[in-house]
């Protein structure tokens, strides 16, 4: 019955780290995405899933047996939490952020004071912030039979420098057939602009307005909006099919609904699919999120600091006990560093692409 629970513990543990990993961090399971960072991904998917599955787990095994002492039934279950533990402290929905902590187990946030008599910090403190509208380059995928289709903006209006406006959402155009220009290759365009007002009512968007009557105008455009609602509800409308497919949780999705369900999907391209990727295509290009330049040493050192505050207690070890809890504090270590190297080689590269393109434009 022990061993039972240490394999069912072990198992437990394992993959709920590997799925951190593959689903969550590297998004291993976006395999018919090919654009951008997931071509690198794609080019090793097979030796990640490789390392990820078999070659991880038995590393831990075999270096766990090779240690001095008398083993435990959740050692392995241990490291994988730990590493679990530690990488899930630092990821946030897209980012690393870089939020030093010390201490034992309630882990306290820390910044890193340099000496002077004021000393400012924030949480995203050595980072690159990259804006939404910076993101319009092209979505591939593929289907399973081969099939690739582009997702591309066609027109953009994105404001400069920060500056606030309307808000803009990703209008489908048209999708195209494969033409002489992209050969083999289906396109559906996009306009990245704010909505007119027959669309914000439709869609439930409020337009941005100035000056004192903008609170006037908005209710309005509820009560007009409320109004369309319930006209769209009336069997006798002759619009009706137009209001219900707009649906979705929000505006951009009632954009996307409605625009797929007046326009039918040509033979060949699957609908289902299709619909997946113009959502993650507008989710993701409507999020800003943050490169850290220097993530690697970061990471390395918080590491080093997070095994020695929390993985490994010596005041409460016996001491013919501390040779085996310093072997696995090392085998921790090892496979956390050689994570955090893909990890750093995957930021700095998009660092490097974000710093090249400040340069060009700077120039």
């Amino acid at each position: 019955m022990t061993t039972i629970t240490a394999i069912t513990t072990t198992t437990t543990a394992r993959d709920r780290f590997i799925q951190l990993l593959r689903q969550d961090i590297l998004q291993i399971d976006a395999a018919d995405l090919d654009f951008g960072l997931y071509r690198v991904l794609n080019h090793r998917r097979a030796e990640i899933e490789a390392f990820l599955t078999q070659a991880l787990p038995d590393r831990i095994s075999q270096a766990l047996a090779g240690l001095p002492g008398t083993a435990s039934d959740d050692e392995a279950a241990r490291i994988f939490n730990a590493l679990y533990t530690f990488l899930s402290r630092y990821y946030d929905e897209g980012d690393f952020l870089p939020r030093p902590r010390r201490g034992r187990f309630a882990a306290a946030y820390s910044v890193p004071y340099d000496g002077s008599d004021t000393h400012f910090h924030w949480a995203t403190k050595g980072s690159h912030y990259v804006k939404s509208g910076e993101r319009l380059a092209a979505y591939a995928y593929l289907q399973g039979d081969g099939q690739r289709l582009r997702l591309v903006v066609q027109a953009a209006d994105v404001q400069r420098d920060n500056a606030r406006g309307a808000q803009r959402f990703f209008v489908p155009a048209a999708l195209n057939p494969p033409a002489p220009a992209h050969p083999g290759e289906w396109r559906l365009a996009f306009e990245h602009r704010p909505l007119s007002d027959d669309e914000a009512r439709r869609f439930g968007a409020v337009k941005a307005r100035r000056g004192a009557a903008a609170a006037v105008a908005a209710a309005a455009d509820a009560t007009d909006a409320a109004d369309e609602d319930a006209d769209d509800n009336n069997p006798g409308d002759d619009d009706n099919s137009a209001g219900s497919s707009a649906t979705g949780a929000s505006v951009q999705d009632r954009i996307c609904s409605a625009w797929l369900a007046a326009n039918p999907t040509p033979a060949g391209i699957d609908a289902g699919l299709l619909s997946k990727h113009i959502t993650r295509y507008c989710k993701g290009r409507s999020s800003d999120f943050f490169v850290h330049p220097q993530l690697g040493r970061f990471l390395r050192d918080e590491l080093d600091h997070y095994l020695r505050g929390e993985f490994l207690n010596l005041w409460d070890l016996p001491a013919e006990a501390l040779g085996r809890e310093r072997g696995k504090l090392a085998i921790c270590r090892q496979i956390g560093q050689a994570i955090i190297t893909v990890l750093a080689a995957l930021e700095d590269l998009q660092a490097r692409l974000f710093e090249k393109r400040k340069f060009v434009l700077q120039a």
